[in-house]
């Protein structure tokens, strides 16, 4: 008959074919910091050094552009919070308008964000 293989070994097999699949299917995209990132200013948005976070995606931007990889979806939105939060509206918007260029199916998030920023500043 088949031998029966206990849990944990089941389990140490499934982990073995998980990292061995991983390993052998590189992303398409080039993350850099973008996780941290975004983690880092919905934790604590307050204490965030935004410049700092803006230079790092600014970096992942560039070298993703160099490779030939692709930005992940929200990352130029990111960034665009990121200016909005050191009061650089210009490439806050230049940033959501790249957003929007580059993944078409966020449209209506981002000319929402654009509309309200831009309502903001009439009010101002």
């Amino acid at each position: 008959g088949v031998r029966q293989m206990s849990r944990p070994g089941l389990a140490f097999w499934i982990l073995v074919g998980l990292a061995g699949s991983a390993c052998q299917t590189p992303t398409r995209y080039n993350w850099g910091d973008y996780e941290n990132s975004v983690y880092a200013v919905t934790s604590n948005a307050g204490e965030v050094d935004a410049q700092a976070e803006i230079a790092s995606i600014s970096g992942t931007i560039e070298r993703a552009a160099e490779s030939g990889k692709l930005i992940p979806p929200g990352m130029h939105a990111h960034l665009g919070l990121l200016y909005s939060l050191v009061g650089d509206t210009a490439n806050a918007a230049a940033a959501l308008t790249a957003e929007k260029v580059l993944y078409p199916e966020s449209s209506v998030f981002i000319d929402g964000v654009l509309a309200r920023a831009e309502a903001n500043r009439k009010e101002e």
